[in-house]
Parts: structure tokens; sequence; C-alpha cells
């Protein structure tokens, strides 16, 4: 039977997405129930990763200190006082949204925070911030973990994007599944369009023709029929694909519509590549936040009401970037700014401002705040599990949230 060259592209994108959505190029995962709605009482988290190293210092301006000025003569960003947070530092002018936040008490600016094994490496940092420790061989992400340890079925943990499974994610059990942002071509759809339906349900079947063959054949077998039942389940919000805005946008649109279609989704992960502005950093950070601004805009704005007041989103960069501007940009750092924000976040300024006189040996910051204190904040006063069993030890926490479930374990 012949095919048009577009219906039979169609059909290999499809066939490839499997390796992103059940990440059949690693070790293969018992993936539990195809969808199970949570109880009313739980919390919802979204984590965002700045990938590339976000200039913290343009995000959370200390316009007030003269050193800011007579380091970065190129790079300064003129504010207002409609960006004030107190303390002499201001948001970026672009981030109106998260602004909103901050004025309802509802975002938390933690400065200074790192942690002890700072090498300024993109690989290793992001390593240490997915998986929660410095133990980079474990190979598993925090949230993973926290899947494992939870009663979360397959939908429990999803990320958004385009590739595979993020280690934050891969827990020593099993792991999160990706969607596709809106406007890619995507198994959900491909497959019922011009006629491929057959296909479709051939995919779906295929397990019962694996029996006997095997346990490599078989778990593939498998990973392929629940992967056509995910797409009968999601299908419903991909329908607004056509309509959709575009870029980092999308991906959170995708994780708002995932929440709300309550199919056992506790954790969604995202990431907005372009932080490591080396060179032409004054445009393209500018271009960044705004569009991680409107993405966050949009995001809450298309959460059902019950879903909202559950949801909290996590904002973090591996590192932060030199105090010094090289010419057109700066070079990798280490101290930076989490943000956490959500309708029941304790906002404000926490954490320490590093100071911008007292610089280390490669005039960078210090830090105050180890990063897996926050973790171990969000674990226990939000998801209402045990960061010691997740993070290893006992890293101490910040009060993040008005009305923890947990603060002391």
């Amino acid at each position: 039977m012949s095919m048009e060259r577009r219906h039979f592209l169609k059909g290999m994108l499809s066939i490839g997405a499997l390796e992103g959505l059940f990440g059949l190029s690693g070790s293969m995962k018992h993936l539990g129930a195809i969808a199970s709605p949570l109880a009313d009482d739980k919390k919802f988290l979204v984590t965002i990763a700045l990938d590339g190293g976000n200039d913290h210092l343009n995000t959370l301006i200390p316009w007030n200190d003269g050193v800011y000025h007579d380091k970065r003569p190129l790079l300064t960003v003129p504010v207002s006082d409609a960006q004030l947070v107190g303390e002499g530092l201001y948001l970026h002018p672009n981030l109106s949204n998260l602004k909103s936040f901050y004025d309802s008490g509802n975002l938390a600016l933690i400065r200074g925070v790192g942690h002890a094994a700072d090498d300024r490496s993109h690989f290793y940092s992001m390593g240490w911030w997915m998986t929660g420790t410095e133990d980079l061989a474990t190979g598993t992400g925090w949230l993973g973990r926290f899947k494992d340890g939870s009663d979360l079925g397959q939908f429990g943990t999803v990320a958004i994007g385009r590739t595979g499974i993020p280690r934050i994610l891969d827990g020593p059990k099993s792991s999160g599944i990706v969607l596709p942002p809106y406007g890619q071509i995507s198994l959900f759809r491909s497959w019922r369009e011009d006629g491929w339906e057959p296909a479709w349900n051939a995919l779906r079947d295929f397990e019962m023709a694996q029996a006997g063959n095997g346990a490599l054949q078989s778990e593939i077998a498998r990973s392929l029929r629940l992967t056509a039942e995910t797409g009968d389940l999601v299908s419903p919000i991909y329908g607004i694909e056509a309509g959709a805005p575009g870029g980092f946008v999308n991906d959170l649109l995708v994780a708002a519509d995932i929440l709300n279609l309550n199919i056992g989704t506790q954790v969604v992960h995202a990431g907005l590549p372009g932080f490591d502005t080396h060179d032409r950093q004054k445009g393209t950070h500018d271009l960044l936040l705004s569009e991680l601004d409107i993405a966050i805009g949009n995001f809450f704005a298309n959460l059902f009401p019950s879903v909202r007041e559950n949801t909290a989103v996590l904002i973090f960069s591996e590192f932060g970037r030199r105090v010094s501007q090289n010419e057109s940009g700066t070079d990798h750092g280490t101290a930076g700014l989490v943000m956490l924000l959500g309708d029941r976040v304790r906002g404000g300024l926490h954490g320490v401002q590093p100071s911008l006189r007292r610089l280390d040996s490669r005039g960078d910051l210090h830090h105050e705040v180890d990063f897996r204190s926050i973790y171990a904040s969000v674990i226990s006063q939000w998801l209402g599990a045990d960061p010691e069993e997740i993070l290893g030890r006992d890293f101490g926490q910040l009060l993040l949230f008005d009305s923890p479930r947990a603060f002391l374990w």
C-alpha cells in the first residue's frame, strides 16, 4: 500500500515520540496504572528550570548599590518605583505578573542560593539541582524519589518538552512521562488524522501479539499499548493545538491543562533555555524574562480555581552570573535567586542578599542558603513528605508557605 510522504513522516515522528514519552532508550520502568485522580487535599508543584545560568543580579536588581553600576556599566537595567520590593531591590521591569504576585504576598524571592560544590559547570551544576544531591552517580532526581515514595500513578510526574525524561523526574523505581508542547507534531493527533485510526488501534493491540516472546519484547509492547492509552487520555487538551501562542507559553499552557484534567498529575516540570548570556546579554535576557512572565501569567489564568489555590511554582537556575560584565555579557557565576509563587506561598524577601563587596577569589558572590533547604521546605511544607528520606539528610527549612502541611519531621 502506497502512502504520501507526509503521512509517512507523521507516522515516524509519532513512533519517535515514544522514546520521549516512556524513556524506551533507557531501562524499562514499571509504569503503574494509566491514570488515577488525586485526592482533594493534594498539592500541585510546577518546577521551571531557567537553563544556562540566569543573571540573578539583573532579575532582582540591587539598583541602590553603587557597585552594581560600577561593575556593569553596559548591562544595568533601569528601574522605577513600580518594581521596588524593598531593601533597595527591584524586580526586572519585564516581570510585571510576578510583581503582582509579590504585591499580593504570594511571591517568595529567596536570595543568595547556591551550594558548596559550585564549580560553574552547566553539566554538574544542573545535575546537582536536578538530583538534589552531590552524588551524581545516583542518577535519580529528587522529584523522582518523591514519586517513588508516594502513591502517585503513571501520570504522577509529567515533563513538558521535546526530548526525553528529565533527570529531576527519574526515580529508582519509576519515572515521569513527557508530553509535547502545543503546535508540535505529536502521537496524540497524527495517528488519527487522514485515516490513520487503524494504525493507532494496531499500536494499542500490539501487546497481545508479543505474548510469550520474551521479557524485553513484552515490556516494549506494553509500553506501546500504554502510549496509545495515554494518547486517548490526554487528547482533549491537544484539541486547541492550532491556536497555541508559541514558545514557552505553550509549555505552561500544557502544564495548566494537564493539572486541570485531573488524571493523577501532581508534579510538572518545564525548562526555559537560553540563559547562558556570555554576549549580547541585555536584549536576550530582557526577552527571556518577558517570555517567562507572560507564560506564568497565562498559566495561572488558565488553572481551574480549585487547582490554582493548591498550586505552587518553583523557578530555579543552575547558577548565577559573574558580578562584573565581560564585554556585552557575563560569565558563569555562583549564588543566585530562587522564586516560589502561588496563592498559599509566604511571599516576601527570604534568605540573605549577597554582598557585592565581599566576593570570592574569582569575583563571585558567596551563597548563604543551600538550595536543598528550599527543596526540603517544599517537600515538607507543601508536598507533605519527609525531606530527609528524599534528600538524604537534614538541610534545614525556610518557612515558605502560609499554612504548611508539616514543618518539622
